[in-house]
């Protein structure tokens, strides 16, 4: 049988690392476990209920000792006796007396079935511990120590501003390829550029930490959307005393993946079409469009809130946000007799208001959005992922919202105004969704063509010896578009104007002679030379390809051509004049009902 809180004795476990930090002018305390390389943080008054857990004191000591220091807060025999179990929980102290070895059997077992169930609700990020790579980074730091000197930085900033001059020069391509970027053929370099650039940022992340003097015990396996990469466990940054170390491990990822961007747009710019050019263009928008939205966005768990919640001092800045909004729901749509914490700070509360609000909203977009891609590629993935994210973020939320407010003691008082409230708004809900017509959209392939658009053929066969127009570019009227070359009719041109010189010199040499026949003979042959010649010439002439009016090159990849053999007939450029364009879609005689023009 359990002893009454009272009664137990608990003792803080000895091997256990204390770090003392400040943040916004209060006192916290990081534990570090040398055992599972975990890190722990608590307040002024937690900590001191925590070193006074020798194995001697009861609880009710402890809340004696409390009482007698004026810098913790007042804390009943309950709440130590929660932040105690708290703390067992984690394998931070051991009681004194037997019967643990079933304690700790079923703790380890929920710790499984917890590690599942997270797994599933994060599919997104999975994880799988493999080695320790301290020694190696050890040993790898002497030859990588460059990246953290002020050249490098200098380096990367300049590097930085160029990429970005570029990339606005070269807008219109950049995003041309993003439309292609989930096409069938490009997943395999898409899923190659993920695999390379999360790795370098894990290694980034791992270095920074062993370069300002931290340990990384643990690195291993990350399916990041079932994609195989790296991560490094870089959680004995906590332990720094100084900030800006904490910062920079935290932005050492996104640092070395937009370092990655920049020099894959600078390949892109400079490979030509083929494999590499690709490989390169993906490292480009995985290691940025990724980091935008992502990794820098402090909206969601990932390096940005981290950094945002150490710039702020407020450590836990997502759970203290989620729990505040919480409190917030229930004093003012509940209208629960709930106690104001007059110990968070007007700024604080501000900060989780907003915080609580974006990074909710944000998350959805952002998984709608994902939804929305994946479905329009793959129908069937696309529908699973919106069934497990609408559990997720709607029906769980929805269904633990209606047990708290409908079965527990805490909402006895205002339970028969929740529930008229609560079948209020359903009815609301329901009428406003009946009566609004919401927006309906039917996707379908359109074409946009100008009107007055001119297809370009060769009249004379050739090899393309030169490209003087590119696609999207003005040209003018009768301004170059293509030069073919013809050897045959080059050697043609020549034998005829010696043929033409011939015949001239025998009409000289014929009326010389006085022989009227023969001069005139030669004059047939003379007048038949001048065709043959005018008709080579007017072949040679059309080799050059101009433009018939004044617009846009329509053809795309037109530089390909150089160096190709074109029929006479063959199709070779298209101008239109962009200025007035028709829009051709077809859409399916089901849905024309539902198309306003």
């Amino acid at each position: 049988m359990a002893s009454h809180p009272r009664q137990l004795r608990v003792k803080a476990r000895a091997d256990l690392e204390v770090v003392r930090q400040t943040h916004g002018g209060l006192s916290y305390y990081v534990l570090k476990d040398p055992v599972s390389l975990r890190y722990f943080r608590m307040g002024q008054t937690e900590y001191e209920i925590f070193r006074r857990l020798d194995g001697k004191t009861t609880f009710p000591q402890i809340r004696e000792e409390l009482g007698r220091t004026s810098e913790t807060a007042e804390m009943t025999l309950e709440e130590i006796a929660g932040f105690v179990g708290r703390l067992r929980q984690s394998n931070l102290i051991d009681y004194v007396g037997s019967g643990e070895d079933e304690t700790l059997y079923r703790r380890a077992k929920a710790k499984r079935r917890a590690k599942i169930k997270g797994w599933l609700e994060n599919y997104v990020f999975i994880n799988f511990s493999l080695v320790d790579p301290d020694r190696f980074f050890t040993w790898l730091l002497p030859y990588v120590r460059f990246f953290w000197t002020r050249g490098f930085l200098i380096a990367w900033f300049l590097t930085f501003c160029l990429a970005v001059w570029l990339a606005i020069g070269h807008r219109g391509e950049l995003n041309w390829g993003l439309d292609r970027i989930l096409a069938p053929k490009n997943l395999l370099y898409l899923w190659v550029a993920i695999i390379i650039v999360k790795t370098l940022h894990e290694f980034a992340h791992g270095m920074t930490c062993k370069y300002f003097g931290g340990e990384v015990h643990e690195m291993g396996l990350l399916l990041l959307v079932f994609t195989p990469c790296f991560y490094c466990n870089v959680s004995n940054a906590w332990i720094f005393m100084e900030k800006s170390k904490r910062l920079w491990v935290s932005a050492s990822g996104i640092f070395f993946e937009v370092f990655i961007a920049q020099l894959a747009l600078f390949g892109w710019l400079l490979a030509p079409p083929g494999v590499l050019n690709s490989i390169f263009y993906n490292l480009m928008t995985v290691a940025s469009v990724s980091t935008i939205l992502f990794n820098a966005n402090p909206l969601l768990r990932y390096d940005g809130y981290y950094i945002l919640a150490d710039f702020l001092e407020m450590p836990n800045l997502r759970l203290n946000s989620t729990m505040y909004m919480a409190y917030l729901a229930k004093r003012y749509l509940l209208r629960m007799k709930v106690k104001r914490d007059e110990s968070i700070p007007v700024r604080e509360r501000i900060v989780f208001v907003i915080y609580g609000f974006c990074s909710f909203w944000y998350r959805i977009i952002i998984v709608i959005g994902i939804v929305v891609i994946v479905a329009s590629r793959f129908l069937v993935i696309g529908v699973a992922l919106a069934i497990l994210e609408a559990w997720i973020l709607l029906f769980r939320p929805v269904v633990r919202t209606f047990k708290y407010v409908y079965f527990s003691p805490e909402t006895a008082e205002v339970r028969t105004k929740s529930i008229a409230y609560g079948c209020g708004a359903a009815v609301v809900l329901i009428v406003v969704l009946g009566l609004w017509r919401a927006p309906h959209s039917i996707t379908a392939t359109c074409v946009v063509e100008p009107i007055d658009m001119k297809v370009i053929r060769a009249k004379t066969p050739g090899f393309v010896s030169k490209v003087h127009a590119h696609e999207a570019e003005r040209v003018a009227a009768n301004a170059d578009l293509l030069t073919l070359e013809n050897e045959d009719l080059s050697l043609q041109l020549i034998k005829l104007e010696k043929d033409l010189i011939l015949r001239e010199r025998e009409i000289i040499l014929y009326r010389g002679q006085g022989d009227a026949a023969m001069v005139k003979l030669s004059e047939r042959a003379r007048q038949q030379a001048l065709r043959d010649l005018d008709w080579v010439r007017q072949q040679i002439a059309e080799l050059r390809i101009v433009s018939p009016i004044t617009g846009t090159v329509l053809t795309p990849h037109l530089e390909g051509l150089e160096q190709s053999y074109v029929g006479r007939g063959q199709e070779v450029c298209r101008v239109g004049d962009m200025t007035t364009a028709a829009i051709r879609i077809e859409v399916h005689e089901n849905e024309i009902t539902d198309v306003e023009v």
